[in-house]
C-alpha cells in the first residue's frame, strides 16, 4: 500500500493527535516513531531504487572476489 505525500501527512498528524490525547506523556516516543518512518519513507527512493536484485535464479552472475583472509585450520 502506497499513500501519497498529503495522506502521509494526515496520517502522521492524526497518530501524533491521538496520541497525545490518549496518553501526553508518550507524545516524544510516538513523535520519533512518525519521524523515523518518514525518514525510511523519504530517503527510500534515493538509496539505489532502480538496482537490479543481485540474485536471478535463471541467470548465473560472477562476483569479484572483494578480500580474503586466510585462517588456519589449528584451532588449538
Amino acid at each position: 500500500m502506497t499513500l501519497s505525500n498529503t495522506s502521509m501527512i494526515a496520517v502522521s498528524g492524526v497518530i501524533l493527535a491521538g496520541s497525545y490525547l490518549i496518553d501526553p506523556t508518550t507524545l516524544p516516543f510516538i513523535a520519533a516513531g512518525v519521524a523515523a518512518t518518514w525518514a525510511r519513507v523519504l530517503f527510500k527512493g534515493t538509496n539505489g531504487a532502480n538496482r537490479p536484485p543481485p540474485m536471478d535464479p535463471k541467470e548465473y552472475r560472477k562476483f569479484t572476489l572483494v578480500d580474503k583472509i586466510p585462517c588456519s585450520p589449528n584451532t588449538a
